[in-house]
């Protein structure tokens, strides 16, 4: 699938493909597509993201499903597909967010600006900074081998693997400006024992109390308390075993 610009019209400024990214994704915020069309659009925006040309991208109205015709985008059909079909969604969430703070007051950020406040970063945190805003107890320290592996790994998690390990742990998809630094109460991990596994007082948990690792404890699956950013993590015996 591509899209075909055949309307010569077309200001290449005024449609630039970040631009185009950015109002696609509006839309389908903004708009109840039809099940069939939905995953299209979401496509586009994959394509776009993923370095495709908006030149060599084939799209069509949605009223082509209903009158089983192809209809080619021209500038007036790009115009109302694009803004005038949310412009009455996105009146409606101005007027709710200015009874909550005066959207003219924002005017003086740009909108990376904006999204960082809102958002906070897309990199959450850097590998070298991570054991000094993580809290360590009950059965772990920093220098825990299962604590360092697990530092290892979100050292190499690209954005999105860092926001769905902040959305399993804290509950959300971001943090805070500021970013771990200032996430109150601090992410904290601790020594998951399973006493299904291994009972209270059995030979096998003392043995491990300093953090040593146990057989059994590779097949336990780490859990969370988001409410305190409460990680359990089980004491794996390698890093291979806790990535999987």
């Amino acid at each position: 699938m591509h899209i075909e610009l055949v309307d010569k019209a077309l200001d290449p400024n005024e449609y630039e493909e970040e631009n185009m990214i950015n109002m696609i994704e509006i839309a389908l915020l903004c708009t109840q597509s039809p099940p069939n069309l939905r995953p299209i659009m979401s496509e586009v925006v994959l394509m776009l993201s993923s370095g495709g040309s908006f030149r060599r991208l084939q799209m069509t109205r949605p009223t082509v499903i209903h009158h089983h015709r192809r209809i080619h985008v021209d500038a007036k059909g790009l115009h109302q597909i694009l803004i005038l079909c949310i412009t009455r969604q996105l009146g409606a969430f101005r007027v709710g967010f200015n009874q909550v703070f005066e959207a003219s007051s924002l005017q003086i950020f740009s909108p990376s600006e904006l999204d960082y406040l809102l958002c906070g970063r897309r990199e959450m945190w850097e590998a070298d900074t991570l054991v000094e805003h993580i809290k360590f107890d009950h059965g772990y320290t920093s220098k825990s081998p299962v604590v360092i592996n697990l530092l290892e790994i979100m050292g190499e998690f690209n954005p999105e693997q860092q926001r769905a390990f902040c959305q399993f742990v804290t509950g959300a998809p971001r943090l805070p400006p500021g970013g771990l630094a200032v996430l109150n109460p601090k992410v904290t991990i601790v020594r998951k024992v399973n006493y299904e596994i291994a009972p209270p007082h059995s030979n096998n948990t003392a043995s491990n109390a300093a953090g040593g690792v146990s057989e059994s404890a590779d097949d336990d699956l780490p859990s969370v308390m988001t409410c305190a950013n409460y990680l359990k993590l089980p004491p794996y015996s390698t890093k291979t075993l806790m990535q999987i």
